[in-house]
């Protein structure tokens, strides 16, 4: 291995291997924080617009169920009714 710049660098390394300034690895850095950021903000609004739609869902269901209930109960009422008619 020869030495480039003072880091190791693999046999048969060429000219292209360079060293990077501090400032260019600091604004790469620091873009990637701001980057790094907007994907959370993303992803907090996924998941409450993920949440909200499964609360809806919950809702639905819920309501959904108590109507089905409320029409079987109807249909319970009915019944006993009708026998009560019909046994009169």
């Amino acid at each position: 291995m020869k030495k480039i710049q003072g880091l190791q660098a693999p046999q048969g390394a060429t000219s292209l291997t360079r060293r990077v300034p501090m400032s260019e690895i600091e604004e790469v850095q620091e873009q990637m924080k701001v980057d790094m950021e907007a994907l959370k903000e993303q992803m907090t609004m996924m998941m409450e617009a993920i949440m909200s739609m499964r609360k809806m869902m919950e809702d639905n269901t819920a309501t959904a169920v108590a109507a089905s209930t409320a029409t079987e109960m109807d249909s319970i009422h009915l019944a006993d009714f009708n026998q009560v008619i019909v046994q009169s």
